[in-house]
C-alpha cells in the first residue's frame, strides 16, 4: 500500500516543517522533495492533498486505563457535578432512562472540592436515587468510592466487609459504616460487578477507540490488566483480540499485588506476546492514594485536614522487593506516586536498586507534589516522568489549601523538569479525565484550567512551550515505551502514524489549543478517523 500526503506543514521536530510525506506499507520512506517525487506514478487515490493543514504524529498516551475509561463511558456520567443534589439528579436521570435496570449501578467522576456542600457524598445521599440494588459511584481519582446502603449490606451478608492493609472503610459518627472506602479497601467492592467476558470487553474497547482516534490517539500505554485474578485474565484475552483490529498500538503496565505474584507471572512469562499492537511492557505499583481523596502521602500533616499526612499503600520492604525483581528480570517499573513523602520514599528505593543510568527506563507517574531537592534526585537517578497537565484544571482550586502555599510554589513543575533534562511524557490517566489531548496540551501551556483560570496561570513559570507539550505526548511517550527510534517523529524510518489537524496548532493563540479539531487519524499508514465521515 502506498500514499503520499502533500501540500501540509508537516512537523517534524521544534522548528522544522516539512512539505510531504511518502508512505510504503506503513511506513513513512521519504519526506519533502524526495517524496514528491513519487507522486507521478502514483493513482489518484493513493494521494491525500492535506490543502496546508497542520499534520503531526500520531498521540500516545503514556499512562491511562483505557478499558476502564470505556466502562466509565456507559456509565453515570458525574464529572462536572457542582453539588450532591445534582448527583443524586444525574443518578435517577440514568435510571428513569433504563427502566429495567437490573445489577449494580455505576457511576465516576465526581470531585466534592467542586460541590456546593463541600463534602463527600455518603450512604444516605446515594439511598435518594435507590435501595433495590447496589450503587457504586467513584471520585475522579479513583482512590475513593461511595456506596448505597444495599451495597454495604450485601458486602456484610457475605462476609466480605473487613480490613484491607492500605485501605480504610469509613466510619459515620454512629460508628457504623458510611459508605466511603479509601484506596485498597476499594478492591472490597469487586464483589458487586458481574463479570465480564472476552465479547463485553471487546465490545467496550472498539467503542472506546472510536473515540481515542477522534482525539488524534494513536497509541495507548494502559493499566488494565491487574494481577492473576479473572477479570483480568479475561481482559488480557480481549485485548488480544482488539490487536487484530490494529487499531491502536497498546503497552501494557501491569498491577500486580505483591512479588510471590509478580515471580509467578515472571515464571509463567510476563510478556504473553509482543505484537506492534499488544506489547507488554512495565510493573506498575501505587505508593500512595490522591491528593483530592487525601490519601496522597505527605511528609507533613495536610493543611486542610491536620488529623492526616495521608496513607503509603505499599511498605518500602515489600517495593524494594519488587525493585529488585524488576533489575534480576529486566523489567520496567513504573509507579504511581503522588504525595512527597511517598515520592521520597520511593526515590531512596530506586537509589538502592536501580542501574546507573535507568536503562530499564523505570519511571514515576504523577509526580504532583514536589520540591526542588527531590526534583533533583529525579534528574540524579535519571527517572521518567508520566505527568498529567489536564490534572491542573481542578487541582489549581486544591493544591494550596492542601498542602500550603510553599509547596504548592514548587509542585506540578512540568517546566522545571524540562529544565532539569527530566525525561517527561504525558498521559491523562483517564478515565480520571478525559482522554482529550488538546486539553492536556493547552493545561501544560497555559497553566489554566478550561474555562481559563487563574487568569494569570497556576505558577505561570512552569508553564512549557507548545513543541515541548507536543513531543511529552508523541516521542517521549514513545522513549517509555523504547520505541523512540519508530514512533512518535514522521520522518524517514517511522511508522505511519499522524494526525492531521483542521486547525493550525502552531499559530492559534494559547487560549484556543484546546480547540484544535481532529481532521484524520492515521494508523499504520490506514485512516482510521476521518472528520469528513462522521
Amino acid at each position: 500500500m502506498k500514499l503520499l500526503i502533500k501540500n501540509g506543514k508537516i512537523y517534524q521536530e521544534r522548528d522544522t516543517f516539512t512539505n510531504a510525506l511518502f508512505i510504503e506499507n506503513g511506513l513513512i520512506t521519504a519526506t519533502g522533495r524526495e517524496a514528491l517525487g513519487h507522486e507521478h506514478a502514483l493513482r489518484r487515490e493513493e494521494i491525500l492533498d492535506v490543502q496546508d493543514k497542520t499534520v503531526v504524529p500520531g498521540f500516545n498516551d503514556a499512562h491511562m486505563h483505557f478499558y476502564q475509561a470505556g466502562l466509565a463511558l456507559e456509565t453515570v456520567q458525574l464529572h462536572g457535578v457542582s453539588s450532591i443534589e445534582e448527583l443524586i439528579s444525574r443518578g435517577r436521570a440514568y435510571l428513569l432512562d433504563r427502566p429495567d435496570f437490573q445489577g449494580t449501578l455505576r457511576g465516576r467522576g465526581f470531585h466534592q472540592d467542586l460541590f456546593k456542600e463541600k463534602r463527600l457524598p455518603t450512604k444516605k445521599d446515594l439511598d435518594r436515587i435507590s435501595t433495590e440494588f447496589p450503587i457504586v459511584f467513584t471520585r475522579t481519582c479513583s482512590h475513593l468510592a461511595v456506596v448505597n446502603s444495599r451495597a454495604l449490606s450485601f458486602l456484610e451478608e457475605n462476609n466480605l466487609l473487613h480490613p484491607v492493609e492500605g485501605g480504610s472503610i469509613m466510619l459515620g459518627t454512629d460508628g457504623q459504616p458510611n459508605g466511603i472506602f479509601q484506596e485498597n479497601a476499594i478492591s472490597l467492592l469487586d464483589h458487586l460487578y458481574e463479570e465480564p467476558t472476552v465479547e463485553t470487553v471487546l465490545r467496550t474497547l472498539k467503542n472506546a477507540a472510536h473515540i481515542a482516534h477522534s482525539y488524534g490517539l494513536t497509541s495507548l500505554q494502559v493499566n488494565d490488566i491487574w494481577g492473576d485474578s479473572k477479570e483480568s485474565e479475561i481482559i488480557e484475552k480481549a485485548y488480544m483480540e482488539f490487536s487484530k483490529e490494529r487499531a491502536l498500538r497498546i503497552y501494557h503496565q501491569i498491577y500486580i499485588k505483591s512479588p510471590e505474584d509478580f515471580m509467578r507471572r515472571i515464571h509463567d512469562g510476563f510478556k504473553k506476546t509482543d505484537s506492534p499492537f499488544n506489547r507488554y511492557g512495565a510493573l506498575k505499583l501505587f505508593a500512595d492514594g490522591s491528593l483530592g481523596a487525601r490519601t496522597a502521602f505527605l511528609r507533613e500533616p495536610y493543611v486542610d485536614d491536620p488529623s492526616t499526612q495521608g496513607m503509603m499503600t505499599l511498605p518500602k520492604d515489600i517495593l524494594l522487593e519488587f525493585l529488585q525483581l524488576c533489575e534480576k528480570n529486566k523489567i520496567q517499573a513504573v509507579i504511581h506516586v503522588i504525595g512527597d513523602g511517598a515520592l521520597e520514599m520511593v526515590l531512596s528505593c530506586f537509589e538502592k536498586t536501580a542501574a546507573p543510568g535507568n536503562p530499564l527506563r523505570h519511571g514515576l507517574i504523577h509526580v504532583q507534589i514536589t520540591d526542588e531537592a527531590l526534583l533533583k534526585k529525579i534528574q540524579s537517578l535519571q527517572l521518567c516522568v508520566y505527568a498529567q497537565p489536564i490534572f491542573l484544571h481542578s487541582d489549581h482550586r486544591t493544591v494550596a489549601l492542601r498542602v500550603g502555599k510553599n509547596l504548592a510554589d514548587t509542585s506540578y513543575a512540568f517546566g522545571t523538569m524540562e529544565k532539569l533534562n527530566i525525561k517527561v511524557a504525558y498521559s491523562s490517566d483517564a478515565p480520571i479525565e478525559r482522554f482529550h489531548v488538546m486539553e492536556n496540551l493547552y493545561c501544560a501551556v497555559t497553566r489554566k484550567d478550561l474555562y481559563g483560570n487563574p487568569p494569570e496561570g497556576f505558577n505561570k513559570s512552569e508553564a512549557v512551550d507548545r513543541c515541548q507539550a507536543l513531543d511529552n505526548i508523541t516521542v517521549s511517550s514513545a522513549f517509555m515505551s523504547s520505541e523512540e527510534a519508530k514512533k512518535g517523529r514522521l520522518k524517514e524510518g517511522y511508522v505511519a502514524d499522524l494526525v492531521v489537524l483542521e486547525d493550525p496548532y502552531f499559530d492559534v493563540p494559547d487560549e484556543k489549543i484546546k480547540d484544535v479539531r481532529v481532521f484524520i487519524t492515521m494508523v499504520d499508514g490506514t485512516v482510521v478517523y476521518s472528520k469528513e465521515s462522521h
